[in-house]
Order: structure tokens, then C-alpha cells, then sequence
């Protein structure tokens, strides 16, 4: 990694962690592995990918890894796909973890990430312009719906820090339902 990342320092290099494929296990299997793994590197153009379906197959927070990932300045692009968190179809994002990918996008809002979010599925079996199609639109959605939470930030941040679950719980399912 480091000879990639020096041969041209003017492209970001992007480390996606993994934890399977099948028939394997792959050496850099989350995020704390590959955040560890590029900051061990210690180039300034060397860092991660967050592919939301991987990180759920790695029992992985998302809202976590992402902030992680922030707080060291090294998430380079994200992936966008969705699975049942056993293995990786690659489905359309936003179809089935809804608390996980809410808390996601709400995170989301708190960091300044400028980079790439590349919708990453893949529908065989279905049209793939309509699968495109609703994962945009529900990534929208989900944005959207983070973007209300955003203007409580302060009472659902407190409500955190004191361990009030019910009451975020309370806030955030009046706002949505």
C-alpha cells in the first residue's frame, strides 16, 4: 500500500475492509483493521472506503466506523449497498436495516465528508434501472429524515451522553410516525 500510495501522491488510494468472500476470510476483515493498517502506512492520500454492506457483515456499527473514519481524516468514499448481515448480495440500500442506516445518516450530517458515495448493488434478477432507481430515492428519504433529526442534534446529543434511550426513542418516533 505504501508503494502504491507513493508512486503518486496526488491520487487517493481507498482500502475497503472485508471480512468474507466465500470459501475465505480476508486479512483486513473491518474498519478498525484498515483505519489501523492505513494510518501504519502514514500517507496523506492512503485511506479507507466504508462499504456500508461490508460493515454490516462485520457486525459493525455504521454510524460508528463512519465517525471513526472522519475523526481520522481518512474515509476517501463510501459504498452504498444493504444486506442481512451474513454474507454480501450487494441489495438495494435502505430495504432493510432502517434504525442502523437512520443513525447512519445522522452521523452522516456531522461529519464534512465531500467525497464519492457510489451506490454499489447489484439486481439480476430485477430491472436495474427501477433497482437504481429506488436506492436513490431512499437514499433521499433516509437523508431527508436525518436532516429533521439534525434540528434536535442538541436534545437527542444530551439524551446520549445521559443515557436516555427512551426518551431519543420518543423524540425521533414522534418525528417520523
Amino acid at each position: 500500500m505504501r508503494e502504491i500510495g507513493e508512486y503518486d501522491s496526488s491520487v487517493k488510494i481507498a482500502l475497503e475492509a472485508k471480512s468474507k468472500d466465500p470459501r475465505q476470510k480476508q486479512y483486513v476483515s473491518d474498519t478498525g483493521k484498515a483505519l489501523t493498517l492505513v494510518n501504519d502506512v502514514g500517507l496523506e492520500n492512503v485511506g479507507c472506503a466504508l462499504d456500508i454492506g461490508h460493515a454490516l457483515m462485520a457486525q459493525e456499527s455504521l454510524a460508528e466506523s463512519l465517525m471513526l473514519l472522519d475523526s481520522h481524516k481518512k474515509l476517501f468514499q463510501i459504498h452504498i449497498n444493504e444486506n442481512y448481515k451474513d454474507a454480501d448480495p450487494d441489495m438495494i440500500f435502505g430495504t432493510i436495516n432502517f434504525w442502523e442506516i437512520l443513525e447512519f445518516f445522522y452521523y452522516f450530517n456531522k461529519t464534512d465528508y465531500d467525497g464519492w458515495c457510489a451506490i454499489d448493488i447489484i439486481a439480476p434478477r430485477d430491472d436495474r434501472a427501477k433497482s437504481l432507481e429506488l436506492g436513490v430515492k431512499l437514499i433521499w428519504k433516509y437523508k431527508t429524515l436525518a436532516d429533521k433529526l439534525m434540528k434536535y442534534e442538541k436534545e437527542i446529543d444530551q439524551n446520549l451522553k445521559g443515557y436516555r434511550f427512551a426518551d431519543n426513542m420518543n423524540l425521533i418516533t414522534d418525528l417520523l410516525f
